[in-house]
Parts: C-alpha cells; sequence; structure tokens
C-alpha cells in the first residue's frame, strides 16, 4: 500500500515540478534561446513607462518571438538587473495581463541579445509582481507567485524562484506559499502557509521558511465523534522554521528536514505543502495514525480507527 501510494505521488509531483507545472506557471513551449535584434533591445532601453503606445508597440514585436501567448494589450515593465554578477545587465520584462503576469528573460551574449526564458503566472487581480533578492553567492534569485488552484473553498498558490546560471534560467525552488481546502467529501481539510526570508549569515547560500500545517477533521467523521465537541479542531498540525540550503550540483534549493522537530521526511514534506488525497495523507502519517490508535484519548482513537478502517477498505477493493 505504502509503496503504491509513494509511486502514485511521484508521478504527480513529477507533473507538477516547478518546470512545468500543470496550472499555476507555464514556461513557454518556444523553443529558446531566440536571437532579439538590437533595434528591439534600444527601444526596451529608450521606453517611458507612460508611453502606453510605444509601449504595446515593443508588445507587439515581442509577439514574434514569444508566438504561444498574447501578450500585446498587456502592461510592459522592464527591470535592467545584472543577474550573475558578471558586470553585465540583463533584462526582465515584466507583463501584466488580465489575471496573468509573464516574465520573460533578455541576455547579451557574444553574437547579441537573446531571450532565453518566458513563463507566465496565474495570478487573481495581479497582487503579487517581480521580487529579486540577493544571495549569498554570484547569483540573484528573482521570484514570483502563482496560483495552482482556485474554487469554492479550494485555494493554492506557490512562489517560484529562478537563478541565471551560464546561459539558462534555472527553476531552483516552488515553494506553496499558501494553500486551503474545505471539501466535506474529504476526511481532511488541509492547510498549509509560509512566508521565506534570506538566510541571515554568510557562511551559506540558503532561504528560511517559516511554516504552518494542519489537518482538521471533516464531515465523514460525524459518525463517530461530534466535530463540534472537538476542543483542538487540528488532529495533525505543527509550525517551525525550515532552512533550504543552495545544492550547486542540482541547482536547487534543498529542504533541511532534519533540522525539524518533530520530523518530516521528504514523503511527508511533499503531502503537506501540496494538495492531498485522504490516501496520501494515510500513506504519509500512517505510523502516527497507529499511535493515536494505541495511545491517544478516546475520540483520537475512534477517528483514527475509523480513518485506517476507511482507507485500508478502499486500497483492498
Amino acid at each position: 500500500m505504502r509503496q503504491y501510494c509513494l509511486l502514485l505521488l511521484l508521478v504527480i509531483v513529477f507533473c507538477v515540478q516547478c518546470d512545468t507545472p500543470a496550472l499555476a506557471v507555464k514556461e513557454r513551449s518556444t523553443p529558446l534561446p531566440k536571437h532579439i535584434p538590437s533595434s528591439l533591445i534600444t527601444k526596451i532601453k529608450n521606453l517611458d513607462s507612460k508611453d502606453e503606445l510605444e509601449s504595446h508597440a515593443i508588445l507587439d514585436s515581442l509577439l514574434f518571438y514569444t508566438p504561444d501567448i498574447d501578450i500585446s494589450h498587456g502592461a510592459l515593465k522592464p527591470l535592467f538587473i545584472d543577474l550573475d554578477s558578471d558586470w553585465n545587465n540583463e533584462i526582465i520584462l515584466e507583463i501584466t495581463e488580465i489575471d496573468y503576469k509573464y516574465l520573460t528573460v533578455l541576455q547579451q551574449q557574444s553574437d547579441g541579445w537573446h531571450l532565453i526564458f518566458g513563463a507566465d503566472f496565474w495570478q487573481k487581480y495581479n497582487v503579487s509582481g517581480l521580487k529579486i533578492l540577493n544571495t549569498n553567492s554570484r547569483e540573484k534569485i528573482f521570484c514570483m507567485r502563482g496560483m495552482t488552484a482556485s474554487g469554492t473553498d479550494l485555494f493554492a498558490e506557490s512562489t517560484y524562484f529562478y537563478k541565471l546560471i551560464g546561459d539558462s534560467i534555472h527553476c531552483c525552488l516552488e515553494l506553496t506559499t499558501d494553500m486551503h481546502i474545505n471539501d466535506w467529501n474529504r476526511y481532511w481539510n488541509q492547510s498549509f502557509d509560509s512566508e521565506y526570508t534570506l538566510y541571515e549569515h554568510y557562511d551559506k547560500d540558503a532561504l528560511e521558511v517559516e511554516f504552518s500545517y494542519s489537518f482538521t477533521p471533516n464531515f465523514p467523521f460525524q459518525e463517530v465523534v461530534n466535530l463540534d465537541s472537538l476542543e483542538d479542531n487540528a488532529y495533525f498540525s505543527d509550525s517551525d522554521w525550515l532552512t533550504f540550503e543552495w545544492d550547486s550540483v542540482q541547482k536547487q534549493y534543498i529542504p533541511q528536514l532534519d533540522q525539524l522537530n518533530p520530523t518530516l521526511d521528504s514523503f511527508q514534506w511533499s503531502v503537506v505543502q501540496n494538495l492531498s488525497s485522504d490516501s496520501l495523507i494515510y500513506v504519509a502519517f500512517e505510523s502516527e495514525i497507529e499511535s493515536k490508535i494505541k495511545t491517544g484519548s478516546i475520540t483520537e482513537q475512534k477517528m483514527a480507527e475509523l480513518f485506517k478502517k476507511a482507507m485500508t477498505t478502499s486500497s483492498e477493493d
């Protein structure tokens, strides 16, 4: 059972990894890099932010290089910044459409300027813009938020962190920043939120993340307990700080899960910060369920036994 669900989770994670996530951010299918004419770069550099006609003209020209998305009616905001400490500025174009942000990165190479990255981010009301973080390494981070799910009693949003390494942009972390689901058909309502800051010391390139999560019992548990009578509605919950350290080989920020007390393994971490089914929650916290059956209060025992029976019976069917 555990092996089956672990394989299922790995398939899910593979499908929504930060390079090709399903909903929040889509990196463009346009082959990259693409050579950008110097005349267009000059127009971008000389752009007056108040000149909407020139802004739209530039976006019309960019459509030739990004044919799989219509950005012609967006609001253009260029940022000139040295992302990799080579004394040459890259250009990040932040383009705002209704409910979407679109980012492109232009880099000057030996044969001219190239478009080396493009991604669009699903946002309601465009509440979040581009952020730049100075790390304790050569490369700066640029990041953007994007929703991964939205609906009745359902919301999920992640922050995507990118670095320029050589001539390529790498998605080095996808961090859930806000997520909750309340569905009467599920055994568990689920929530997760986090805030990130740069690591304060100079001995490593890292991010510090303060997070909290909870799984609260839902309508199916009414069979054995009056949910309104529960003093603490969270059955599984925790809040803590977690360090994500830069791994230059994987080109990723890796969570140092052994810092946590109580600890979470990588499987449990994936479950708590993603919208997870009841069956995955059971697999991730099976030992905790068994512990509550043996040593929990009468109410906890009833709930744990009901949940275990539902999950194991469904797996046998």
